[in-house]
């Protein structure tokens, strides 16, 4: 079988490792690096040999299937000072959702990710920005206000082993991801 960045994606989904981000791959905003350049993926039938770290965001070409928060440590526009207040704030998040969610560590280690699927439909950018304002208030945490639940995510890090492990899930998450 060729080796294509649909391969790669179904692969990484199916593997242990990995397994958490099955849900999470596909879509049109697929992102690649290789080189230390980091591109969009024009071609998903072209060979991912190379690439050191691939991701992706939850628009699907018409909505948002799922959409991710940024809580950084010591960087970014409104870092948290600890991995744990900002692990906290991660579970915070995860636990006020009733979409199936899950938190990661970032693929820089700089802090956590937080990625809610929403089943059963999808919202536009502006619906996904304002549920994540929302969120951010009911729940009491604080995440990169940029593109706020719409940017695509490196899922998978080659030269970081330690990057992108999943780390928390309430009990329908994690079925929802890990089976």
């Amino acid at each position: 079988m060729e080796w294509t960045y649909f391969r790669a994606m179904e692969v990484l989904g199916n593997t242990k490792r990995w397994g958490w981000s099955k849900r999470l791959w596909g879509g049109p905003q697929v992102i690649a690096t290789r080189n230390e350049r980091t591109y969009t993926v024009k071609d998903m039938n072209d060979s991912p040999v190379g690439i050191t770290k691939l991701g992706c965001s939850g628009f699907d070409g018409e909505v948002y299937r799922w959409g991710g928060l940024d809580l950084d440590v010591k960087h970014g526009s409104d870092p948290y000072e600890s991995d744990e207040e900002a692990l906290k704030a991660a579970k915070r998040a995860c636990d006020a959702v009733l979409h199936p969610a899950i938190v990661t560590t970032s693929s820089n280690c700089g802090g956590y990710h937080v990625f809610i699927h929403f089943d059963g439909g999808g919202m536009t950018k502006a619906e996904l920005r304002l549920y994540f304002e929302t969120l951010s208030v009911t729940a009491d945490f604080k995440a990169d206000k940029g593109p706020l639940g719409a940017q695509r995510f490196f899922l998978f890090n080659r030269s970081n082993p330690g990057a992108n492990r999943h780390v928390y899930g309430n009990a329908a998450s994690a079925r929802v991801f890990l089976s």
